[in-house]
């Protein structure tokens, strides 16, 4: 009984074996070969991958504006507002190239990459407002401010968040 359990086992086997081997070959077809279609495509300019400002409002147990806005280098905001935002929802609109250059010079002449990277009293219920920075020549530094910032940063803060109301159309107030 052994030795027909092992011819039959060693039979099964060999069929197998016999049947991986005849592979059939893919018939060739005589259809000549079509040339791909070019697509006329308008070449694009080519588009910065990473924000150089980031700027955002944080939520507050009260009616505290909750958004951030991506600023690119050529001038395009990614906007998302959420509670008590100027706008709810996601938005995109331009700036002039000039207001990134003028954003990005203030926060050199400030050192902005060297500042404390948080600006706050210990406050748990206080909102803050966070700017990110991404200078040509280094990587993204980032800010956030309960209170407590030096008039310089506080003002660049100010002029970052009027040019995002004024791209959305309207006020900080709103």
């Amino acid at each position: 009984m052994r030795h027909f359990l092992t011819l039959l086992l060693a039979a099964s086997l060999c069929g197998c074996a016999a049947q991986a081997q005849q592979v059939p070959k893919p018939a060739k077809k005589a259809t000549a070969a079509k040339k791909p279609k070019k697509q006329k495509s308008k070449a694009a300019a080519p588009v910065e991958a990473a924000p150089a400002i980031i700027f955002s409002r944080t939520p507050c147990l009260g009616r505290c504006p909750h958004y951030t806005a991506s600023i690119y280098p050529d001038g395009r905001v990614q906007y998302e507002g959420f509670q008590h935002a100027p706008l709810e929802g996601k938005r995109e609109f331009k700036i002039s190239v000039s207001t990134v250059n003028t954003i990005l010079f203030q926060a050199r002449e400030m050192n902005f990459a060297k500042l404390p990277k948080t600006y706050s009293d210990g406050a748990t219920d206080l909102p803050a407002t966070s700017l990110s920075i991404r200078q040509a020549e280094g990587p993204a530094t980032a800010v956030s401010v309960e209170s407590g910032a030096p008039a310089e940063l506080t003002n660049l803060l100010r002029y970052v968040e009027k040019q995002i109301t004024d791209g959305l159309g309207v006020t900080a107030d709103q």
